[in-house]
């Protein structure tokens, strides 16, 4: 029972994701690739909405777990798609941070580090989904 409220939380994170997704992607929304997480976002609630309704079922458990696999696939092309001036580069510029609160090129490039809250989510619903044997 733990398990399925805890993957409900998952699943509703998901809304939260979209949501705040369209909005931090508003100025880039010609491009087909800003809407790959809102569309997936939209996915997972629906299909994952429907494999918790049910649950008992193993097909539906793994088919939860498969959906969140490919949670944690779109998040790690969302932080491909987010390497703006190379990956070295951009590492950089996200630990001077702690350098100084001065930079003024923070914030005018994506979030390299934000498209991981998929693969966080992804793993987390793949354990708490996976059918287990009695």
């Amino acid at each position: 029972m733990k398990d399925r409220i805890l993957t409900t939380i998952l699943v509703g994170a998901y809304l939260m994701l979209m949501l705040d997704i369209r909005f931090e992607h508003r100025r880039h929304m010609e491009d087909p690739q800003p809407w790959i997480p809102i569309v997936y976002s939209m996915f997972m609630v629906l299909v994952g909405g429907t494999c918790l309704a049910l649950w008992k079922k193993n097909w539906a458990r793994y088919v939860l777990a498969g959906i969140f696999v490919g949670s944690m696939v779109v998040g790690l092309l969302g932080v491909w798609f987010h390497i703006d001036e190379g990956l070295m580069q951009d590492v950089k510029q996200l630990f001077s941070v702690w350098e100084s609160n001065q930079n003024p090129g923070i914030g005018l490039r994506p979030p390299l580090l934000a498209p991981l809250s998929f693969v966080g989510l992804g793993i987390v619903g793949v354990i708490l989904s996976w059918p287990r044997r009695n």
